[in-house]
């Protein structure tokens, strides 16, 4: 089944600001009828956590995700001990992947707590947003950083420090996720239970108002509703809620989807074209992915995809130029200060719908 993509011009304005252009796709690996499923299994050590997954062109993928550290200091919270700002990267669509490098590192042990990164592209280039602070932090304590990478992740700029307008303490990337950029040029990335953009290519953000139960979020751009995100945040009572905001400098919360998708850690959401959306949840430590054609009202062809893994926590969604889904998952196998090792499977739309 062939990645569909918004329409061009008259869909209701939107356009390939939302999705990377994949009018023509890239001949796809090879599928059976029944479609494709891949375990890539275990990517990296026992000390990782927060993973997030972002396509950058072609079969290009990168993981942004924390290193921690054991936890030495009695009293310290192990999920606000030292931790580096570390990636992974795949050029042939998840199969195989190296390390990509330090965005953040935190000096060892000892050092500050590298923290909650998000991912976007902004024009042709990849950014990440992260904060850091000391150990057992608050959120008042972490400042915001960013780095830009012009190849897809391979390499990365200098660290900047850009301001945030927030009249509230989350005004900060949130747990891991990916951005979008309006028509506008807007650039919308996930929130503490709030949404940041920007509108000067990532020099300075604004936060909006809270409006999610929590801080893990996750968004995505709502079909042909030109400035609306939908933004599914974590749930832990087995009932999922999405909220729908409208993105402008008159902010407005357009409302909370309520149905079953609730998943015990942060889950990932991606739009795989302008009908289709796809959610990954962890449910009493397994992984699972579905899809929704109704904008997330409701979720159809639920299966689960723990693979090799005895079990799973946070999740991420990416998609490839030629309709690959990947996701990169955190197993629940904590080894290190609430750290574990990271998984990737591989996916198409055929395995998920037949």
């Amino acid at each position: 089944m062939k990645r569909r993509t918004f329409l061009a011009g008259a869909a209701a304005g939107l356009g390939a600001a939302y999705l990377p252009d994949v009018t023509r796709p890239a001949p796809a690996a090879a599928r059976t009828s029944t479609g494709m499923f891949e375990d890539i299994g275990q990517i990296s050590a026992g000390n990782h956590q927060l993973p997030t997954v972002i396509a950058t062109g072609s079969q290009t993928l990168t993981i942004v995700a924390q290193h921690r550290y054991p936890v030495t200091t009695p009293g310290v919270n192990v999920d606000k001990g030292a931790a580096d700002i570390v990636t992974f990267r795949s050029v042939d669509g998840g199969r195989n992947w190296s390390p990509g490098g330090i965005i953040h590192h935190a000096g060892g042990e000892a050092g500050d707590c590298g923290y909650a990164s998000v991912v976007t592209m902004m024009g042709g280039d990849l950014a990440t947003l992260y904060t850091a602070g000391p150990q057992n932090w608050e959120p008042p304590d972490l400042v915001l950083h960013q780095r830009v990478s012009g190849d897809g992740g391979r390499t990365w700029g200098d660290v900047s420090f850009p301001t945030v307008t927030s009249d509230h303490a989350n005004g900060l990337p949130t747990n891991g996720g990916t951005g979008f950029t309006l028509p506008t040029g807007r650039v919308v990335v996930p929130g503490r239970a709030c949404l940041l953009y920007s509108d000067d290519d990532g020099r300075t953000w604004t936060a909006t108002p809270e409006f999610a139960e929590t801080v893990e979020t996750k968004a995505q751009p709502a079909r042909r509703e030109g400035m609306t995100a939908l933004v599914p945040w974590r749930t832990r009572d087995g009932v999922g809620r999405m909220g729908r905001v409208r993105v402008t400098n008159q902010y407005k919360y357009r409302g909370t989807v309520t149905h079953d998708f609730g998943g015990d850690n942060n889950l990932g959401f991606v739009r795989y074209d302008d009908r289709t959306l796809l959610m990954t949840v962890s449910r009493d430590s397994q992984l699972y992915i579905r899809r929704s054609v109704d904008e997330g009202r409701t979720w159809i062809d639920e299966k689960l995809i723990t693979a090799s893994a005895p079990s799973a926590r946070y999740s991420d969604i990416a998609v490839t130029d030629d309709g690959t889904i990947v996701v990169a998952y955190m197993s629940n196998h904590r080894v290190v200060a609430n750290a574990a090792p990271l998984h990737v499977v591989r996916l198409d739309l055929d395995w998920l719908t037949r």
